[in-house]
């Protein structure tokens, strides 16, 4: 819920720890042996998931859903979107329009 709340911050591992005054270490363990993912890797699909909600149901630009997702930089962000997701994020939101208005007709 912290890093959901913070996804728009940095989300520094040290300083996410020592919100729950555990070492950064400490939490970086908990991650891998509680999800199985490292610490990095679950703030980064959570970034991404986040990014992917705003594709389908806003209009905001890449730029600011980059800058609303905690992402530095708009590269960065379509980089890594582009490598969870598997389409940059202007293919995606396209994609998932066009899916979302194709529709049988019987003529």
């Amino acid at each position: 819920l912290y890093i959901n709340d913070n996804i728009t911050s940095p989300l520094k591992l040290n300083d996410v720890a020592s919100q729950f005054h555990i070492s950064g270490r400490h939490l970086s363990r908990k991650f891998v042996s509680e999800l199985g993912v490292s610490y990095s890797e679950f703030v980064q699909n959570e970034r991404v998931q986040r990014a992917a909600a705003l594709l389908k149901t806003t209009d905001l630009s890449i730029k600011d859903i980059a800058k609303q997702t905690g992402f530095k930089t708009v590269h960065y962000f379509t980089r890594v979107f582009h490598s969870v997701m598997g389409s940059p994020p202007g293919i995606f939101r396209l994609l998932y329009i066009d899916s979302k208005t194709t529709e049988y007709t019987e003529h």
